[in-house]
């Protein structure tokens, strides 16, 4: 939920759940003015507005709903490995065998973590193993 990692500091940590925590109140108290003043706003604007402010608050839940589809699909799907040419530029030392194919001293990056390693690749049937 909050953008902080462990090795942030227990200070970092609670300064991003108390903002947390304020915007869900700033919020509540937000939706309690609009809902407790609704038919003196529903009299102000008219009908023409109001079903305006029906139909823009429609299409917000709807973008609410995609990003959070589109951000579980995303938590759901494993990082494709990369791989990098040697950082001397030599040719990559590639041995082919039936279906597979061999790079030899590479750096890779898993996408699970910063750090790269170097080592060989095996590409099967056009997936990258270890």
């Amino acid at each position: 939920m909050a953008s902080v990692n462990i090795k942030d500091g227990l200070g970092k940590i609670i300064i991003n759940y108390a903002v947390i925590a304020f915007v869900i109140f700033l919020m509540c108290l937000i939706l309690y003015v609009i809902l407790s003043q609704g038919q003196k706003i529903t009299k102000k604007v008219g009908v023409t507005g109001t079903m305006i402010i029906n139909k823009m608050v429609a299409f917000f839940t709807f973008c609410v709903g995609i990003q959070i589809i589109a951000e579980g699909v995303e938590k759901n799907i494993p990082p494709q490995p990369v791989v990098n040419q040697p950082e001397n530029n030599k040719r990559l030392n590639i041995k082919t065998m039936n279906s597979s194919i061999l790079i030899n001293n590479v750096e890779i990056f898993d996408g699970t973590n910063e750090a790269t390693v170097r080592g060989n690749v095996l590409v099967k049937n056009g997936l990258i193993e270890k």
